[in-house]
């Protein structure tokens, strides 16, 4: 369990160990000053408000090993542009985990053999987040954001940055590019349902990676 530290509010930066499995209900709610949040594996459960209100925090990786990410854990995270969730992972994102996340852009939930039938919680898990919902209504928004990369296999490498190798970016792009002479069908991949090109998901990804950047380029 991560506990409440003195001082909390003042900090920007946070580095869990790998001992910590849980992160308690409120524990960094409200720090204002916070920018910098690396979680790691082994991490299982995100409890209910823990970063809400962290308006300074601009992306997020949740590891693989992540069971849960409660109600409101990201709230009101104004400043949130990327959540990179792990192409393994099978984590519940429950209702309300991201309202109010103003800036939330870049974000592609894992497939799972969960039920995928249209829903009110679908709905409320983007509730606020008006560069999302800008393409799709609020019942269908859920179900495009699992099904954002599909058919964007270069996409899908940039937006894992932190997993994707710069060979494994090439051979993707090879692979979609080297063989097609209909440069239309080519232009359709270049952007995903959200308007995205892979330069838009790579910039706007939780890693910063030049390799990956200068194999787009």
């Amino acid at each position: 369990m991560w506990n409440v530290l003195e001082n909390v509010h003042s900090w920007k930066k946070v580095y869990f160990p790998a001992s910590v499995t849980y992160i308690m209900e409120r524990a960094f709610m409200g720090c204002a000053s916070l920018s910098d949040v690396h979680l790691v594996e082994g991490l299982q459960v995100i409890e209910e408000g823990a970063f809400a209100d962290c308006v300074s925090l601009a992306a997020i990786q949740i590891p693989s090993t992540v069971e849960s990410v409660a109600y409101e854990a990201f709230s009101n995270c104004q400043s949130l542009i990327c959540i990179e969730i792990s192409s393994s992972s099978s984590v519940e994102l429950c209702d309300g985990a991201l309202v109010g996340c103003q800036s939330l852009v870049n974000i592609c939930l894992p497939k799972t053999n969960k039920d995928e039938k249209y829903s009110y919680l679908e709905s409320w898990r983007f509730h606020g987040c008006p560069l999302l919902q800008q393409q799709y209504d609020c019942w269908l928004l859920g179900r495009m954001v699992k099904a954002r990369f599909n058919v964007h296999p270069i996409h899908f490498k940039c937006y894992h940055a932190s997993e994707t190798t710069a060979e494994e970016l090439r051979l993707a792009i090879q692979s979609s590019f080297g063989t097609r002479k209909d440069e239309d069908e080519s232009d359709l991949l270049l952007m995903d349902s959200f308007g995205m090109t892979p330069f838009h998901v790579l910039l706007a990804s939780a890693k910063a990676r030049m390799d990956l950047l200068l194999v787009l380029l």
